[in-house]
């Protein structure tokens, strides 16, 4: 079953990759063309994604919110109920890795068994005269099969990834992407 769900997920990320790149979402805003931030374009291609999900799955079978804490998309997925994250990155070769959410989250999850029904999805992008161009299109999950790296601001590592959040977060290999 697991490999029905991301073979769906999958179908429905290159499609909505497509639609992204459609939209010709705009990376400036106002008279100066100001650069906008890429946590306001993350907020921008996630409502995007969600309107695409629900269009593409079916109203009644979608619900959106913040889940305990943590921000998914509910999906009855062939009569399975499965967690889906939206991750959204500029595209950046030198990363071994994507940011999921703190550790407590993962802990949390995890005693409610939530694990093995959540699912990433991943839209990179690059900005190409004020435009975004989505590259790829990646799911990972579920997050159960992952080892996940955890780190602490501060701690060594032998992974690239962000390193600027406080507390203890979990990140995600790129390997583990597909």
């Amino acid at each position: 079953m697991k490999n029905k769900i991301k073979k769906k997920l999958n179908e429905f990320s290159l499609e909505c990759k497509n639609h992204l790149n459609n939209l010709k979402i705009i990376t400036t805003a106002g008279k100066y063309n100001i650069e906008l931030s890429s946590r306001t374009l993350s907020d921008v291609i996630e409502k995007e994604v969600i309107s695409f999900i629900i269009d593409y799955f079916g109203k009644n079978n979608i619900k959106y919110g913040s889940w305990t804490g943590y921000d998914v998309i509910i999906v009855n997925l062939e009569n399975i109920t499965i967690y889906v994250n939206i991750k959204t990155n500029l595209f950046n070769p030198k990363m071994d890795g994507t940011w999921l959410c703190s550790a407590s989250v993962i802990e949390k999850l995890k005693k409610q068994r939530v694990l093995e029904f959540l699912y990433c999805v991943k839209f990179e992008y690059k900005k190409e005269d004020n435009y975004l161009k989505f590259i790829s299109e990646k799911v990972a999950g579920p997050i159960s099969d992952i080892e996940l790296i955890y780190y602490a601001k501060g701690e060594e590592t032998k992974y690239k990834i962000r390193r600027e959040f406080n507390g203890r977060h979990c990140h995600i290999l790129n390997k583990y992407y597909e």
